[in-house]
């Protein structure tokens, strides 16, 4: 069974004609370890009960499983791993203050190395899995390799915990470094675009969704009458306590925004924008400057990730090698490389 109920295709009417429609495969897709839902329930959150999805180390300690000969070899074997199953903090988004295990366990030379492996079951092809390895040099340059998302053996002794590339049916994720070894990823059958498989990996960064920021509702209004009666745990806001600010403006264009067709009970939008009235429109091509640069300020790394900046004609930041790129980067600036001049570029 799914760990969750993959976001509707929706007939949608006019006002959310625009909103792309892979982004409506993306929505309720965190899953919580049985640890972290009844921490996060503690400090007064609703986690709904089939967003809960053991981890292999919980499963076994029911069943009181201390070592996998003889059982299934996704559960670890490291007794120190095992323990800090009990010891982990809740964990809601890498930048809240509730987080205490980040990925950093692994470094070579300055990067933090995020260690990941194909199942052997996972079902894509050759050229799926060249595509998402692509994604995840792609970002890794991004950030400068601040961060490595690195293919590694599944079987590599010198890493005792991994990310495991699954098909859960759907595209799903665990959020932050959990200590279980494999920590899964959902990359399903629409999940291997840039965007949607980035997504994934934010998550298990670290990172929670952009609409969950504790100053959201400066910037968006929440529609609760148009919201499915079961999804609306979905929109719930980070406590100030809870979150690190890390000084970054609200971004529309974050990867990780959810659109106003999410979790809509009909046609009708889940959210507007306060600045302009608008249906918020989701942006699922690639992590946008302010994404990547946030993690790159959350591990500690240079600013902007070493990149030079420029500024949008909103006042927004981009990253120079974005600038004319074609590829949208500016909130209502739409760059093309035909109108950007070498000179503004530059």
């Amino acid at each position: 069974m799914a760990p969750f109920e993959m976001a509707p295709i929706f007939n949608v009417s006019s006002e959310l004609e625009t909103i792309k429609i892979d982004d409506e495969h993306i929505g309720d897709d965190i899953v919580f370890s049985r640890f972290q839902a009844k921490s996060l329930r503690k400090a007064g959150y609703d986690i709904p009960s089939y967003r809960v999805l053991p981890t292999n180390l919980e499963v076994a300690a029911r069943f009181g499983i201390t070592r996998s000969r003889g059982t299934s070899a996704a559960i670890s074997t490291s007794a120190a791993t095992e323990r800090r199953v009990g010891d982990r903090a809740a964990i809601v988004a890498v930048n809240s203050k509730m987080v205490k295990s980040r990925w950093t366990k692994y470094k070579k030379k300055d990067s933090f190395i995020v260690p990941f492996y194909f199942s052997s079951s996972f079902p894509g092809s050759r050229e799926i899995r060249k595509e998402i390895l692509s994604h995840v040099d792609w970002f890794n340059k991004e950030t400068n390799f601040c961060i490595k998302i690195e293919e590694v053996d599944q079987f590599d002794k010198q890493f005792d915990e991994r990310i495991r590339i699954i098909d859960g049916n759907g595209c799903w994720s665990y959020i932050g470094m959990t200590g279980d070894n494999p920590q899964d990823i959902s990359l399903g059958t629409l999940c291997h675009t840039r965007g949607l498989a980035l997504h994934e990996f934010l998550h298990a960064l670290g990172f929670d969704h952009e609409q969950n920021r504790p100053d959201r509702d400066e910037h968006i209004e929440v529609h609760w009458d148009n919201i499915a009666q079961s999804k609306k745990w979905n929109f719930q806001i980070l406590g100030e306590s809870d979150w690190e600010n890390t000084g970054s403006p609200y971004d529309f264009l974050s990867v990780m925004h959810y659109s106003s067709a999410n979790f809509a009970a009909g046609s009708k939008p889940t959210m507007s924008r306060r600045d302009t009235g608008e249906a918020v429109r989701a942006q699922r091509n690639r992590p946008s400057t302010l994404d990547i640069s946030q993690v790159c300020h959350i591990y500690g790394c240079a600013k902007h990730c070493g990149h030079e900046i420029r500024q949008c004609k909103n006042g927004q930041e981009v990253f120079k090698h974005r600038f004319c790129d074609g590829i949208i980067d500016c909130a209502g600036t739409f760059l093309r490389r035909r109108t950007c001049s070498k000179k503004r570029a530059c």
